[in-house]
């Protein structure tokens, strides 16, 4: 794991082996969601969550890319 958050009584969690984001156990940002015209994450290092504005939106830095991957509630994709 690299990073956890609790954001509104929810525990966030970046599992960078797996290159996924959790939240309370369910994948909200992942690789395996993405196709080749997405931005699938690999190796996220860390990430915040949007509690203001858009909220559950889950910002990535996506290591391996060298990019940050926006990943809106309940997207199936993500966007730099």
């Amino acid at each position: 794991m690299w990073g956890v958050q609790v954001v509104n009584n929810s525990i966030y969690a970046c599992d960078r082996d797996n290159s996924i984001v959790w939240n309370n156990g369910t994948a909200v940002a992942s690789n395996q969601w993405s196709n080749n015209a997405g931005f699938p994450l690999k190796l996220p290092q860390g990430f915040a969550v949007d509690t203001s504005i858009a909220v559950g939106t889950v910002y990535v830095t996506n290591s391996d890319r060298h990019t940050v991957v926006k990943w809106p509630a309940g997207a199936v994709s993500g966007t730099t």
